[in-house]
């Protein structure tokens, strides 16, 4: 029987009673003296009157709560927020075991939220330990909330950020902070020799002269200073005269076809048109603010007027090349593929309906030119995949995540395999540990924590497969079979000790974990082939632009609009792969293509892609062109100490 005091009012509980009943290393250390008082503040938890209630259901609810303590992963009862409602429904059964699971997965939700909008969106594993402090701010819409750029005193005695070097330390046990660099020697010479440059001396007389007095001064020698000037984009008028001429003896007057008219009738030129592309494309920049920009230049250029021209030579001409790079990408034998959503106002369909680009390359791993193209979908469905890569007669491996077209897709081809993604495995552990409880826990207790325990096997096949991108295939192969392998093994071997009906563990971690076991057969698969990459990660980064442009933007008007970004960003960050200049090579390819007789044949989209010698050319020149602009055409003669004659001339 229990003593008389357990069953008085407020209810204290002698922890002497539970520290014997329950002795286990997860239960707060308390003095044996003291007792825990359930009922002076209304967030504690707290016991239920024990009256009509027999010893074993007595027993029975204690045990609940100490077992409810162990669940959140957490042995201050400060932490635990539920109500005295809450807390009797709790102990009644299968109800209260449901309440349970939904409570912590709520409270996962909720701080998970918290991090998203405040936290870091860094996955490094060394940004963990500050990311799981992050995301507990004060809310920012309270009045007693903290003013922004305050910061709180501390206490004597606190530690400012309990648990963040324990984190740190498990997580990189034994690792020192890395050294800033230090600039190699030569390396401000080496970067201003690919500017023009321009010599300027400066020199006053007067007030050398005025300072010193006259003849009272010499030059002794010149001291050098370096900067990078930079000139804003200037947009002036070009005024071409064409001659007509009169031709035969009816002098039939003639006027030969306008040079480097892109769009007769109309003020648009290559370069500006390329401009606007870039500046909308590379740079990011909605058509209003582009608007406005033209307009401080002096150029009265309306936000449709530049939409316009962007969409008519990107859905008329530049989609051939586009096309093209389809085509050569489908050849290839090695794909990787991912897709993000994209919001579309005039669409047909009622608002909010999300639209996708899908984004396919060739593997990073393979040799040879790399391909990036994007392609419009209104849906997700299976059938964009069965058009680009079935109809086009592609035979091959297709690295991508776990969604299940792909599977649609390998199962209808009988010559397309897919791999899978080890990046997205590492991305569900780690969102699994940020739900962490990191205060109060030792290194060694945070290293044996299943999140953290999975991140770092597979941080060790990460540091292992990476020098490999930059080996032979052959080496490659040689070394994730004898090397890679065996972290991939211990990796598995370890999950799959793992109970994902523990109710201890997270929605997060079981999360992980299943994602990880059903994608084992395809996470595997870059093992045995030296040209699959081991994660998506070439992918995710060549979507980082478009990411950022949908920020900025927004939206899209029309689906004629996002088509048009579309094929932009195809040849855009095709260029950037193969080290080619955005800008000259929009230019370059509005010059060809509006010179060029489509109908006759494509012969000449070899000469349009971003590694062809045509192309390499021409950017030649026009950097030199733009260098000799710039550059001193005729050096300026050094001044000299003014002789005395020149005092009295």
């Amino acid at each position: 029987m229990f003593p008389s005091y357990f069953l008085s009012s407020p209810f204290y509980v002698n922890y002497t009673f539970f520290h014997a009943l329950f002795n286990n290393p997860f239960f707060p250390v308390l003095p044996e003296t003291q007792s825990v008082s359930y009922c002076e503040l209304p967030e504690f938890l707290h016991l239920k009157d024990f009256t009509n209630l027999t010893d074993e259901e007595i027993t029975e609810a204690c045990e609940f709560d100490f077992r409810y303590q162990y669940a959140l992963h957490t042995t201050s009862f400060e932490d635990q927020l539920v109500s005295e409602r809450s807390l009797s429904r709790f102990r009644s059964g299968e109800q209260g075991t449901e309440l349970l699971r939904l409570n912590r997965d709520l409270t996962d939700q909720l701080q998970m939220r918290k991090k998203d909008l405040y936290g870091r969106k860094s996955e490094r594993s060394s940004g963990l330990a500050d990311a799981v402090h992050d995301g507990e701010p004060s809310d920012p819409i309270e009045e007693t909330a903290d003013e922004p750029g305050r910061k709180k005193p501390e206490e004597p005695g606190e530690d400012r950020e309990p648990g963040l070097s324990e984190l740190k330390n498990a997580l990189h046990p034994g690792v020192p902070r890395k050294a800033c660099g230090k600039k190699s020697p030569g390396k401000r010479k080496k970067d201003l020799d690919s500017l023009p440059t321009r010599t300027c001396y400066s020199l006053d007389v007067d007030e050398l002269n005025r300072r010193y007095g006259k003849g009272n001064w010499r030059i002794a020698f010149w001291r050098k200073e370096d900067t990078i000037e930079s000139v804003h984009t200037v947009q002036y008028h070009k005024c071409t005269y064409r001659p007509v001429v009169s031709v035969g003896l009816e002098h039939d007057l003639v006027c030969p076809n306008p040079c480097g008219k892109i769009l007769p009738g109309s003020l648009a030129s290559s370069s500006l048109v390329s401009e606007a592309m870039y500046q909308k494309v590379v740079q990011c920049v909605p058509s209003y603010r582009m608007e406005a920009d033209f307009l401080r230049s002096g150029v009265p250029l309306s936000r449709q007027t530049v939409t316009n021209w962007i969409n008519r030579f990107s859905n008329d001409l530049l989609v051939i090349v586009a096309d093209h790079m389809a085509a050569l990408l489908c050849m290839r034998s090695y794909g990787q593929c991912d897709e993000t959503i994209f919001e579309v106002i005039r669409d047909g369909r009622k608002a909010g309906t999300k639209s996708y680009v899908w984004v396919h390359t060739t593997s990073e791993l393979e040799p040879g030119h790399p391909l990036i193209v994007f392609r419009f979908e209104l849906t997700r469905e299976t059938e964009h995949l069965r058009r680009f890569y079935g109809d086009s007669g592609f035979a091959g491996n297709i690295t991508s995540d776990a969604y299940c077209s792909y599977d649609v897709l390998e199962k209808e081809y009988a010559d397309i395999h897919g791999s899978g993604c080890l990046m997205h495995v590492r991305r569900r552990f780690f969102y699994a540990a940020l739900l962490i409880r990191v205060n109060g826990k030792d290194p060694e207790t945070l290293r044996s924590l299943p999140e953290i325990r999975a991140l770092s096997l597979i941080d060790e096949i990460n540091d292992t497969e990476t020098p490999l991108k930059a080996c032979p295939p052959e080496e490659r192969l040689r070394a994730r079979q004898s090397v890679v392998k065996e972290k991939v093994d211990a990796f598995f071997d370890y999950i799959k000790t793992l109970d994902t009906d523990d109710p201890s563990y997270s929605e997060k971690l079981q999360d992980a974990v299943g994602y990880a076991l059903n994608q084992e057969k395809k996470l595997r698969r870059f093992l045995d082939d030296p040209m699959i990459p081991a994660d998506n990660g070439f992918v995710e980064r060549c979507i980082k632009p478009f990411a950022c442009a949908r920020r900025n933007w927004l939206f899209s008007y029309s689906i004629e609009g996002t088509k048009a970004a579309a094929t932009l960003f195809t040849l855009v960050e095709t260029a950037k792969a193969n080290n080619a200049h955005p800008y000259y090579y929009l230019k370059y390819l509005l010059e060809t293509l509006t010179t060029q007789n489509v109908t006759k044949g494509k012969s000449f989209l070899d000469d349009c892609m971003p590694w062809s010698d045509a192309y390499i050319s021409y950017e030649t020149s026009e950097k030199q062109s733009a260098m000799r602009f710039f550059a001193d055409q005729c050096p300026p003669e050094r001044p000299r100490t003014p002789r005395k004659k020149d005092h009295f001339a």
